[in-house]
């Protein structure tokens, strides 16, 4: 039953994978990534890095709260 549960969480997710998918490049991009997913598993801050050239640079913040920082 657990694993029915969670499929139809993750199925009631997948509408907005499209507008995702679209908003890559765009400015808005942050913004649908985390709330696709805070949809998919509860996510209230997503940041990405770029790893080349040997260290870390951030490319993208976002917070549920509007901040750019994990609480």
């Amino acid at each position: 039953m657990q694993a029915y549960a969670q499929d139809a969480y993750i199925a009631s997710a997948t509408p907005d994978i499209s507008m995702l998918i679209r908003s890559i490049g765009e400015p808005s991009f942050g913004v649908e990534l985390l709330t696709f997913l805070g949809k998919v598993c509860g996510a209230e801050h997503c940041a990405i890095f770029d790893w080349r050239a040997g260290s870390p640079r951030r490319v993208i913040a976002i917070s549920s709260d509007g901040s750019d920082r994990a609480n």
